[in-house]
């Protein structure tokens, strides 16, 4: 059985996720498909100088329903993280907990399985 949903907000997406680690495939800003394996609130691969957000940067992520994730490449000993922004707007599909909420262009629905 499939479900459909209208959108995806950071906060549905945060609540999915719980620091664990999901893939998204989202269009960029220069309209490029990414694919990123990433983590929410990863503080294992956190940088050692993390910066609080400003009141500013926390204003324009609500205004455009960015996500910030914590990007992690390679694995074993060679782990390399780099912060990210994805703007939950763009994201293409989602694989987390199990699930794959996926939509084939940006002005359809999302669909569940």
């Amino acid at each position: 059985m499939n479900t459909t949903i209208n959108s995806l907000s950071r906060d549905t997406i945060k609540l999915l996720n719980k620091r664990k680690f999901f893939t998204v495939q989202f269009i960029k800003k220069d309209n490029t498909l990414r694919k990123m394996n990433c983590r929410i609130g990863a503080a294992k691969f956190a940088s050692s100088v993390v910066k609080e957000k400003s009141e500013a940067q926390v204003s324009v992520d609500d205004r455009f329903n960015f996500l910030t994730v914590t990007e992690v490449i390679g694995g074993g000993k060679s782990i390399v993280t780099q912060p990210r922004k994805i703007n939950c707007n763009t994201i293409l599909s989602i694989k987390a907990v199990g699930l794959h909420i996926h939509r084939d262009s940006l002005i359809e629905d999302f669909k569940i399985d």
